[in-house]
């Protein structure tokens, strides 16, 4: 749905439900990772006078999937690759909780005889929204933080199987400010 600009105001609404499958060569069919199902847009504007402008964009996807961790071969495998290992028994089981930001930007431009600057202020996420991401695996660090925590307190064997493996599965989210400068001519 759009309203074009008229009367100083637009408004743009997209709303799309999709689904994402594929086979892996098996009868089952497992969500891919672009399975969210619903991805919901809303771009709204308006202008002002002595040329502001004032826009809003509204971001919602519905949760993402994505696969466990083998720990073990997570485990054996993390200092030689710096990554966990998915468990593709369990493909993409797990979804992620739903995506939502707000962004909010003001526009002041100034023109001239020739050529026309924009200067704006861009904040994305403006109401700090916490998202997720897929999680990380790694070892646990030791108190100082120099080193890998291990089970003993001894050094780290090559094969990780002294470590303390560690899931990390914060959702994050601050609000990003910008200023930009355009210029057309």
């Amino acid at each position: 749905m759009q309203k074009k600009l008229t009367k100083k105001q637009f408004l743009t609404f997209s709303y799309t439900y999709v689904r994402s499958l594929f086979d892996g060569f098996e009868t089952e069919l497992f969500p891919s990772s672009w399975d969210n199902k619903h991805l919901l847009s809303f771009i709204y504007g308006l202008k002002f006078k002595n040329n502001w402008e004032l826009g809003v964009k509204h971001r919602f996807a519905g949760g993402s999937p994505y696969s466990s961790f083998d720990l073990e071969a997570s485990q054996r495998n993390y200092l030689s690759i710096g990554s966990g290992i998915f468990d593709n028994s369990q493909l993409n089981s797990i979804r992620l909780k739903a995506f939502n930001q707000m962004d909010i930007r003001i526009d002041k431009q100034l023109n001239f005889k020739n050529w026309s600057l924009d200067l704006f202020l861009d904040v994305q996420n403006v109401f700090a929204a916490k998202n997720q991401s897929v999680p990380n695996f790694t070892f646990q660090r030791n108190a100082d933080n120099t080193d890998f925590a291990t089970t003993e307190g001894l050094s780290l064997m090559q094969d990780g199987s002294n470590a303390n493996p560690l899931i990390l599965n914060e959702p994050s989210g601050q609000p990003t400010p910008s200023i930009g400068i355009i210029v057309e001519f």
